[in-house]
């Protein structure tokens, strides 16, 4: 996949937290930060191709799919905590219950399981 670029994206405005380049295309990864944007770069390109705002991401809680069209991302905030989205279209298109306390409760009892 080949991203057009365009001079309306200037890149993140405060830390990067986490970096992931797409497994299959090693021309394209994606950032995430406190600047609550994840960017899309093509390393053939000088700067962003693509941008997605929201995601508030405070350590490595990016991931792009083998299919190299849905990014993961996970927030530093109250809800809609896990999200993906869809790199083709930059848009949101599923949002994934967490509830940190009874989650973290539930792989404590999957730890317990497995000694």
């Amino acid at each position: 996949m080949k991203m057009k670029y365009s001079k309306k994206y200037c890149g993140h405005s405060n830390r990067i937290f986490a970096i992931k380049f797409d497994p299959i295309n090693s021309n394209i990864l994606v950032s995430g930060g406190w600047d609550n944007t994840v960017w899309i770069y093509d390393l053939r390109e000088k700067g962003p191709v693509g941008g997605i705002f929201g995601p508030h991401i405070s350590g490595e809680s990016l991931d792009i799919r083998r299919d190299t069209s849905t990014i993961l991302t996970g927030s530093y905030r109250e809800e809609n905590v896990l999200e993906l989205w869809d790199i083709r279209n930059l848009k949101k298109f599923r949002e994934i219950d967490w509830d940190g306390q009874n989650s973290s409760e539930y792989i404590e009892k999957s730890d317990e399981n497995i000694n």
